[in-house]
């Protein structure tokens, strides 16, 4: 009777579990099936990068679910890359000197142009720049240039030369000058470099020319009146600051919004583009490459510019984007031969980075 007893209780034992493990068995294949045919991406972006209301749009058409996702720098964003080895993601939104890095470090994908018929209709000068020589890994999306908007009732700005002394300089020796600067030392030091030596920038600044960026950044200090242009066009309307340097978007945003604010473009200038990216770990590419060729179209970049003042990629928009005088002064820049630019990159180490910074602010 025990030896009965205890089979029978092993084969209801086995008899369970069997029914467990096919359970198990079963949900784990829903949930695996569920993940392959899951049609959503989730982006990784800048939070005026893309349309809203075009994403919204896209859903709708498409039965594609969009997760949005904003980072406030570069940095926040390699930290986020770096620390999910890439998974997570579909599609990221790195500037020009973090696609260098995320290629370096492996954390991007190769691009298949064959998915991307809008590739040819690029603006040519925005591509084969040193962080991705041959676009393999990225598509510039969106671009802006550097600009110092000014308060035109108190700076008569005709006999300045060069325009970066706007805000390395004491405009008049006036001591009620004040600017805004950045508060990102990546900038900040690339600002200071082009004022001082001009282009081509060093790879890396050498110790006596790391010393000259901070001394002209630690004189500059004495009229800033805030690091970070979070409202510089507020500062400049208010007059709490007479010059603040700024994307070209909040540039123009700022002449339109403000009578006495003008802005101008200082030479040698400082570009940067916008790429969209897509990370090694996605397994989403089919989705992806339909989010991008909607986003690529005219229409997204024609609804989405009166809202950043960006400048789209694409070469064949001018028209359409029914440009005001002073931004296609900006949009057309690139076909100026004289146009000398440079790119925000990193000239110091990142502890000698911080260090400086610090030294300057302290």
């Amino acid at each position: 009777m025990r030896h009965f007893s205890l089979t029978r209780w092993f084969i209801r034992f086995g008899m369970l579990m069997f029914w467990m493990l096919a359970l198990i068995g079963a949900f784990f294949l829903i949930r695996v099936n569920w993940s392959a045919t899951d049609r959503s991406i989730t982006v990784l972006a800048w939070s005026v990068m893309f349309d809203h209301d075009r994403i919204r749009e896209f859903e709708r058409r498409t039965g594609i679910r969009v997760y949005l996702n904003h980072y406030e720098s570069n940095e926040e964003l390699l930290v986020k890359l770096r620390a999910t080895q890439g998974q997570g993601f579909d599609l990221v939104a790195p500037s020009d000197y973090a696609v260098e890095k995320l290629v370096a470090e492996g954390l991007l994908k190769k691009l298949d142009r064959t998915q991307m018929p809008y590739f040819k209709l690029l603006n040519p000068r925005l591509l084969g720049h040193y962080f991705d020589p041959n676009n393999e890994y990225s598509v510039p999306y969106i671009w802006s240039i550097y600009c110092i908007a000014y308060n035109k009732q108190k700076l008569a700005i005709d006999n300045v030369v060069n325009y970066w002394d706007l805000l390395f300089l004491r405009y008049q020796d006036a001591p009620w000058f004040r600017v805004v600067m950045t508060n990102d030392p990546l900038e900040a030091i690339v600002f200071a470099s082009i004022k001082l030596f001009g282009l081509p920038l060093a790879s890396q600044l050498d110790r006596d020319n790391e010393m000259e960026v901070q001394r002209l950044l630690g004189r500059q200090k004495q009229w800033v009146e805030q690091y970070g242009n979070l409202r510089g066009d507020f500062a400049l309307n208010t007059g709490s600051a007479h010059a603040v340097v700024m994307h070209s978007g909040e540039a123009l945003r700022a002449v339109r919004a403000y009578s006495k604010v003008g802005f101008v473009v200082p030479r040698p200038s400082v570009v940067t583009i916008e790429h969209c990216a897509i990370p090694v770990g996605s397994t989403k590419d089919e989705l992806v490459y339909k989010f991008l060729d909607f986003m690529f179209a005219p229409e997204t970049f024609i609804a989405h510019f009166p809202k950043t003042f960006d400048f789209p990629a694409r070469a064949d928009l001018s028209e359409s984007l029914a440009l005001l005088p002073d931004e296609k002064a900006v949009f057309e820049i690139w076909s100026r031969p004289d146009f000398a630019y440079s790119f925000i990159r990193d000239l110091l180490p990142e502890r000698a980075r911080f260090d400086l910074w610090l030294s300057v602010k302290s």
